[in-house]
């Protein structure tokens, strides 16, 4: 992406390719403009300074900065990095403060603010709206595996070689990833992400800050609000991560679980496929069971059983891809080339990132946030287990990921902090495949009276400001904007 006017990231942000960084001596930062420098023990840092001819080509409406940041918080002398933020400036009189968005992922998050005065106009108009791309994405010092496109689902599916080979994919895709970067990749946990959050805050100037995450933007609001009450003002965390299940757990319960919740959706939905939910079940099984034998060529490449397991699992977020996955199904029986590749396609079967960041990044907050098993004697037999509980994901949530293989000390694990004020307000649905409800009432317990919860009837991912129900975005804008945290935990049915 190409940078109109004097960037904001050259000279700031410090990439090291494959130097190790046990023995990187202290980086020197050259100053630009738009650039604030912080420091892990700083008290206060130079204020940023906005501009839009600071943000890349097709930003609109906003602008853009950078903030300096340590790589790493317990090493001043590996260097420092850029973290790119955006900015939508309120020009309301009731402006109420700084609301950071985090939208899920993990992904670049810098073109966040912009639309968000459409898509929020109740908070666009209460705060200056604030995103970023946190560290080792997009223009924050980003990393990038260059790994063939049919591993860059990271998802591991269990492979036709069996589980050798699966734990050989594993170890291979840890070797590139660490190869082809440098110390930035062992400082992506999301704990990391919570302290830059808090010299962002610094920067602003502002005493404290809100908070909106959705999905994996939870999980940063919780580290936040965790390590930083006295500066977290009101926080809404939606469709959520639960800490205590961080990475494995999460998606052991979202292709285990979740999935199996939010079928019988699509099976009532897919009455041409079955009489019922469960026979609807049974034949998608027996499809992809049938696909693991004889793939189906495609103009688009080759169907088999894991790549209609991925489509499956991914139209499960939202009921609009349910006619394109049945039509997929109807396609694969019917053994229609051309129109199972359109379908899948659609869904996002064969989707890749030519640039290499789509892996790293994910590797980089996944591995680095949470312990994984190094020994690859405990995924297999997890792995029979589950496909056997689980036939719809064959497995995949509990098989081996590079995690195992992965060489870096683990980030600090974020620990939930329940002795602080009032001011969380957490909302999920009842059949979100990918953030199971079961996580929500999790983080609400471990918040203890910090925290309310909204359970939302529903089924998809997104409980909140991108879905249609009234009640839970009444409840989300509501508290953001100035209203009490509810006395209790409350309950939105599905709109009519």
């Amino acid at each position: 992406m190409s940078v109109r006017g004097p960037t904001p990231y050259a000279g700031a942000v410090h990439t090291f390719g494959r130097m190790g960084f046990r023995h990187l001596a202290a980086v020197a930062v050259t100053m630009a403009v738009g650039v604030s420098v912080c420091t892990a023990s700083a008290q206060a840092c130079d204020r940023l300074i906005w501009s839009a001819d600071l943000c890349p080509d097709g930003y609109r409406g906003v602008e853009c900065a950078t903030l300096t940041v340590p790589v790493d918080y317990h090493d001043p002398r590996a260097g420092t990095i850029g973290i790119a933020v955006s900015r939508l400036k309120t020009t309301s009189s009731a402006r109420r403060g700084v609301l950071v968005v985090n939208q899920g992922g993990p992904a670049p998050h810098l073109g966040d603010t912009m639309g968000f005065d459409h898509t929020a106009p109740e908070l666009a108009k209460s705060y200056d709206v604030i995103s970023f791309d946190q560290r080792g994405f997009g223009h924050s010092a980003p990393v990038a595996c260059q790994v063939p496109a049919d591993r860059q689902v990271l998802i591991p599916w269990p492979r036709p070689g069996g589980f050798a080979e699966d734990v050989r994919v594993a170890q291979d895709i840890a070797k590139t990833c660490v190869e082809q970067n440098g110390p930035v990749l062992a400082h992506m946990g999301t704990a990391y992400v919570a302290r830059d959050m808090e010299l962002l805050r610094k920067a602003i100037g502002e005493d404290k800050i809100s908070y909106l995450g959705l999905s994996y933007g939870s999980y940063p609001g919780t580290a936040y609000a965790s390590l930083f009450p006295e500066h977290t003002d009101r926080v809404v965390l939606a469709d959520v991560a639960s800490p205590t299940r961080m990475w494995r757990g999460l998606w052991q319960r979202s292709l285990g679980d979740g999935l199996e919740i939010r079928f019988p959706d699509f099976g009532r939905f897919a009455t041409d496929l079955g009489h019922s939910p469960a026979e609807v079940r049974d034949r998608f099984i027996a499809i992809a069971a049938d696909l693991d034998h004889t793939p189906l060529p495609t103009p688009a490449g080759v169907l088999g059983g894991n790549e209609f397991r991925m489509a499956t699992y991914a139209a499960m977020k939202d009921d609009s891809m349910f006619p394109t996955l049945a039509r997929l199904a109807r396609a694969v029986l019917a053994r229609d080339a051309g129109t199972a590749a359109d379908a899948a396609r659609q869904v996002g079967t064969w989707a890749v990132d030519p640039t290499g960041q789509m892996p790293a990044r994910l590797l980089g907050v996944s591995c680095d946030d949470a312990s994984w098993p190094r020994s690859p004697a405990v995924y297999e037999p997890e792995t029979r287990a589950d496909a056997a509980r689980y036939p719809l994901s064959a497995g995949a949530g509990s098989n081996i990921w590079p995690c195992a293989f992965w060489p870096y000390p683990v980030d600090e694990q974020v620990r939930v902090n329940p002795r602080a004020q009032r001011n969380i307000l957490i909302l999920n649905n009842t059949r979100d495949p990918s953030t199971p409800m079961a996580n929500a009432v999790e983080l609400r317990a471990a918040f203890a009276d910090r925290a309310r919860l909204v359970t939302v009837d529903g089924g998809g991912h997104g409980s909140y400001l991108y879905t249609k129900n009234t009640c839970a975005n009444a409840a989300g804008n509501r508290f953001l904007t100035g209203g009490p945290l509810p006395a209790a935990d409350t309950f939105c049915p599905e709109n009519p």
